[in-house]
């Protein structure tokens, strides 16, 4: 579901060259008219002028590194919230509403985690929630959601995410019940019949947020932890 981008590169003859960045050929080159036209000198000789050069690849590099991360945050956020136990074994409906529940439930508690290890990167968790918010308008589009208000639709469930964060965050702090009202309430609609699969689920999930706030997330995914919690909680096992 979720879309990949790709960072192209920025092709740099050598440090030491004079360079146009838009031709990425040596200043005054004759079969660049518009390059010669500008300066003939825009050396990068100096020592200052090859570290913002080294500075500004260092950001390149950098955000390709993030956006990498991030999406495969993202992919392990999308995997755990798959798991067909959460449906089978705990009633959470599965339809497109339910899904989506299973997602920013999981994401909330991969970012909740980040901050746990002390590893709270802001351009991370910022770049991962965009990866949730493009497959998000990915699924509409393919739902047949139309371009005149596939936009609107995308904004709303960004916002239904952060009141659900906000909910849960502040219910994991305590230790009563409220975690549970917020799962009847978001991820059963409200349907007081589902009160034992919602307290299942809110064990599950205080469970996943101790684990996430210890061990990168992505790794418990890999490793079944969250699959065990599953199963620990009376969800059906999943192979």
């Amino acid at each position: 579901m979720l879309s990949h981008s790709t960072l192209h590169p920025l092709r740099i003859a050598s440090l030491s060259d004079a360079l146009c960045l838009e031709c990425a050929s040596e200043a005054g080159n004759a079969s660049h008219t518009r390059c010669r036209a500008r300066s003939p000198d825009i050396s990068l000789g100096s020592q200052a002028d090859q570290g913002t050069l080294q500075a500004m690849l260092h950001w390149f590099r950098r955000r390709a590194e993030v956006q990498r991360t991030a999406e495969k945050l993202y992919g392990s956020v999308v995997a755990a919230a798959r798991n067909p136990g959460f449906y089978r074994g705990m009633g959470v409906p599965d339809t497109p509403e339910g899904r989506f529940e299973l997602v920013a439930l999981h994401l909330f508690l991969m970012l909740e985690g980040l901050k746990g290890q002390n590893a709270a990167d802001p351009e991370l968790a910022q770049r991962t929630i965009e990866a949730f918010v493009t497959d998000m308008d990915d699924c509409m589009r393919e739902m047949g959601v139309g371009d005149m208000v596939v936009g609107k639709k995308v904004k709303r469930a960004a916002a239904a995410f952060y009141e659900r964060a906000s909910i849960y965050r502040a219910a994991l702090a305590g230790q009563g019940s409220e975690l549970e009202a917020g799962i009847v309430q978001y991820v059963f609609e409200g349907d007081g019949a589902a009160r034992d699969g919602a307290a299942r689920l809110g064990h599950y999930a205080r469970a996943a947020a101790e684990l996430s706030s210890k061990t990168p997330f992505d790794k418990l995914v890999a490793d079944g932890s969250f699959a065990r919690l599953l199963k620990a909680n009376g969800a059906e096992e999943v192979s």
